[in-house]
Order: structure tokens, then C-alpha cells, then sequence
């Protein structure tokens, strides 16, 4: 479950954008990648990422409470998994719709109180939605290349600066 298109993204120690080789990986400024343009990448994608994980920190004692996602999305199920790290855990969503994801994205642009690191996946695809970046990773080549050609004024270079962790966070 944890390992999609070649990464671990359950490794908090190490960003999932420099577990992979560049052709594999594509970047985008939150900033500067509108809601419009987000729904025509997911368009682009052509894959079905009905599956969502965030990072969440433990609150207090007791049982582990989700985000008020249902305010943007539909949660059919959800369950939760621990992390190596005592004070982190991941929680994921399953059964979603491209209109959650679309929502979900709006929601985080506006700065709403959202998850700090976001995962929508499939088996070989996944995207990564953090404060600063929206990452695309997947094991599909071609995919990419076609995303760099058709978003090349969005794409934003890796600039050799190491990307935070989760558990940096």
C-alpha cells in the first residue's frame, strides 16, 4: 500500500520527489497553478487517483480525529495507519471522485485548515499537494513527458534545494 509508482510515501524521512529520477517527476508552483489549470491536469492524467492519504499530527490522547474534509468532499470510507514517527500518522480515503479532488485542491488554495502534505494515488501514479508544490510522480514516462509539453509555462524547475519532508513539517 505504501509504495506507488516506485516510491514509499510513507518514508516521512525523505520527500518522494527525490526518490525518483527527473523523467519520472513533475513540478508545479501552488502559487502559480490556478484551479482551472488544476482540473485540466487531472483531465491530462487520464487515471482514476480515487485514493487519497494525509499526513495528520496526534493530538492529545483518544481516538485520532479525521480533518473536516467531508465540508469539500465525499468520504466513503477512510481508515487510519501509524508512521514511524510517534507524533504522525496517515490517514486515507478511498472511493473518491475527480470532483472531490477538484474541491479538495480549491479548498487548499484559499489556505483553508487543510492537511499539511496531500497524496492522491493509484497503483503507478500519484500527486503530492503541499504548501508550496504540487508534485506528480509516476512510473508511466510518457505520461510526464506529455505533462511537461502541455504545461511547460506552469512547470517549476527543481531548484537543487532538498524538499522538506513530512516529518520535517
Amino acid at each position: 500500500m505504501t509504495v506507488i509508482a516506485g516510491v514509499d510515501f510513507l518514508n516521512t524521512s525523505l520527500s518522494p520527489f527525490v526518490q525518483v529520477e527527473d523523467e519520472n517527476r513533475i513540478r508545479f508552483s501552488i502559487d502559480d497553478l490556478s484551479f482551472k489549470e488544476f482540473k485540466l491536469l487531472l483531465l491530462a492524467l487520464n487515471r482514476n487517483l480515487s485514493t487519497m492519504a494525509f499526513s495528520k499530527r496526534k493530538v492529545g490522547w483518544g481516538k485520532v480525529k479525521p480533518y473536516y474534509l467531508y465540508r469539500f468532499m465525499r468520504i466513503p470510507s477512510w481508515s487510519v495507519h501509524s508512521c514511524a514517527i510517534d507524533w504522525l500518522y496517515f490517514a486515507v480515503v478511498r472511493n473518491l471522485r475527480q470532483r472531490d479532488i477538484e474541491q479538495f485542491y480549491k479548498a487548499y488554495r484559499r489556505k483553508v485548515h487543510m492537511p499539511l502534505v496531500t497524496y492522491f494515488y493509484n497503483e503507478d501514479t500519484f500527486i503530492r499537494i503541499s504548501p508550496f508544490y504540487v508534485d506528480i510522480i509516476s512510473d508511466d514516462v510518457t505520461l510526464i513527458a506529455h505533462l511537461r509539453s502541455s504545461f511547460s509555462n506552469r512547470v517549476t524547475d527543481f531548484d537543487g534545494v532538498l524538499p522538506i519532508s513530512e516529518e520535517e513539517w
